[in-house]
């Protein structure tokens, strides 16, 4: 008979087990065993997230198209009666302490993910209060609160470049919006009645470790007492920049930061005592200055529109950032001024080792004449690791001086990453019908073996004569723009010794001629040739040298023949 190992186990590393399950599936686990059934008290991380409460029926077990389908729930077959959410939650955590064998176990974390949530509703705050209290007293030696109140996107800008066929917004547009702007108090009103207040007692936690919240209003009292808090995140929250400044005070400890659409916040102040080592700021558009110690930070992200924020900062203390993703959402950057702010950005990061740069146009528009004048853009001394995503068009002729540009700023790069965003799609036609030759030629890939691939040769760039080992290309569709870079980069980096693409979505044959391209100009013959290719949904990676490359490919050459043939 076979032996149970899992009961074999002490409750302490059967509760460490189910504490990495979400609360349902490890409160489910009190069923497959009689000693499991009191395990539940020891579990010390709950973790819960809403989903759809009523599943949709299969076409098997009835009718679509039946009146009790579309009728009243309690008329409906199908249909799962189910409790509240926050009622779910509230059953969870009480039944930690209904264990008569296990003791409950002290409290490392709580999860909870709302995928709406109902301030307005009189039972929702309440539990949510109950939940905080619950956590704060039953933690341990230190605790993680996370709770999320929506899934709502960040922000709604859109990568796009300016010769793009999108309407542009212009001054008769917001005219109209100061005509609404009625409206715009009501939809704030509402929200407000739907606003989650974060009670008093939870900037007295002393156990408190990491805190990621919102949306909801903080309304810190006057005293705050965070004396273990070193993480906190904070998702669109209401409070202004004195509230802000407050709170952050009162973390003695605090060592990293993030701030997701914290619309009301113009002005980030830090203290000198507070020694940040991480700062994230995502989608703030409307904060103007960040005022901080930058000594012991290393690590920054920062994602909104051109001019970013301005830095006050000590010029006794210099920067020391190692780690930094800049992404510069919404249109491309064209306008001087606001390209002569983002030049003064970059001086920031000056000692950065990695480097994440996106923007709507591939380069951020560093080939403008506005990085060649004093101070132009910065020399990377240290930089070892750069990504460039963005958007690159056929007829750009302008990427090749963009991307040597930069190169020739970064003298010790070591791995070169290029990501490519598609194109946004035209509008087409929501009603016809496509056959399926029409949908297999509905793909992302372009390849014109006759175009002429003119590009610099032989150019002395210190990185990618001596230094570059590592250069990856993704979601590349073969344009002619990608295309001249790509070999540009390639033909001029001998030191290379591993190349990765990851091809759009489309033919294999099409892909398999732009990866025999690829590996034409890599100068080093005997370099890895790391290919992804997107086929029918399916990713298929290869990681060999030579004839096993070419088998691979082969066998899924035919494959496809075969799939055409049945076709």
């Amino acid at each position: 008979m076979a032996c149970d190992l899992l009961s074999s186990l002490c409750d302490g590393v059967l509760a460490r087990i189910l504490s990495l399950l979400p609360a349902d599936e490890a409160a489910r686990a009190a069923v497959l065993s009689r000693l499991w059934r009191y395990i539940f008290s020891a579990v010390d991380v709950l973790s819960f997230k809403e989903t759809a409460d009523r599943p949709i029926p299969p076409w098997e077990d009835g009718d679509w198209s039946s009146p009790s389908s579309y009728g009243r729930p309690d008329e409906d077959p199908h249909y799962i009666p189910c409790e509240p959410f926050a009622l779910r939650v509230c059953a969870a955590i009480g039944s930690r302490h209904r264990g008569r064998r296990v003791p409950v176990a002290p409290l490392r974390a709580l999860r909870v993910a709302f995928k709406e949530f109902e301030g307005n509703d009189a039972k929702s705050a309440p539990a949510v209060d109950w939940w905080l209290s619950h956590a704060a007293y039953q933690s341990g030696e230190e605790l993680l609160v996370d709770l999320r109140f929506d899934v709502k996107p960040l922000c709604d800008r859109v990568y796009a470049t300016v010769n793009e066929d999108i309407e542009v917004p212009d001054h008769e547009d917001n005219m109209e919006e100061e005509e609404d702007s009625d409206d715009d108090m009501v939809v704030e009103e509402q929200f407000a009645s739907t606003e989650y207040f974060v009670p008093s007692f939870l900037f007295r936690c002393a156990t408190l470790r990491t805190l990621r919240i919102g949306p909801c209003r903080l309304n810190p009292p006057a005293t705050i007492s965070l004396p273990s808090l070193d993480t906190m995140h904070l998702i669109r929250v209401t409070d202004q920049n004195a509230t802000i400044k407050r709170l952050v005070s009162g973390c003695p400890r605090l060592a990293d930061l993030t701030l997701e659409a914290c619309n009301n916040v113009t002005k980030l102040s830090v203290c000198d005592t507070t020694r940040l080592r991480r700062v994230a700021l995502r989608c703030c558009h409307n904060l103007k200055t960040v005022a901080a110690d930058l000594t012991e930070l290393r690590t920054f992200e920062y994602r909104g529109g051109v001019p970013p924020p301005k830095f006050r900062r000590s010029m006794d203390n210099p920067s020391r950032i190692t780690s930094c993703v800049l992404d510069f959402c919404g249109w491309e950057i064209t306008d001087p001024g606001a390209l002569v702010s983002l030049r003064n950005f970059f001086h920031l990061f000056a000692s950065a080792r990695h480097l994440e740069l996106k923007s709507a146009r591939l380069g951020a528009g560093v080939s403008h004449g506005v990085f060649s004048r004093s101070p132009a853009l910065p020399i990377f001394a240290s930089l070892r690791e750069l990504e460039l995503t963005g958007i690159l068009h056929n007829e750009d002729t302008a990427t090749v001086a963009t991307v040597t540009r930069i190169l020739e700023r970064t003298p010790s790069l070591e791995i070169l990453s290029l990501f490519f965003l598609p194109e946004p799609l035209k509008e087409r036609d929501q009603y016809r019908h496509y056959s399926n030759e029409d949908i297999f030629n509905e793909h992302c890939l372009k390849y014109d073996r006759y175009a002429s691939l003119v590009v610099p040769v032989s150019m002395e760039i210190p990185c990618l004569r001596k230094r570059t080992k590592e250069i990856n290309f993704v979601h590349y569709q073969g344009a002619l723009a990608q295309r001249r870079l790509a070999k540009f980069l390639l033909r001029n980096a001998p030191m290379v010794a591993e190349v990765c693409c990851e091809f759009a979505k489309g033919p294999l044959t099409m892909q398999t001629q732009l990866m025999e391209e690829i590996r034409g100009w890599v100068l080093n013959k005997s370099a890895n040739m790391i290919t992804i290719m997107v086929i029918a949904r399916k990713r298929e990676r290869f990681k060999m040298q030579g004839i096993e490359l070419w088998s691979g490919i082969h066998d899924l050459l035919q494959a496809e023949k075969r799939d055409d043939a049945a076709l």
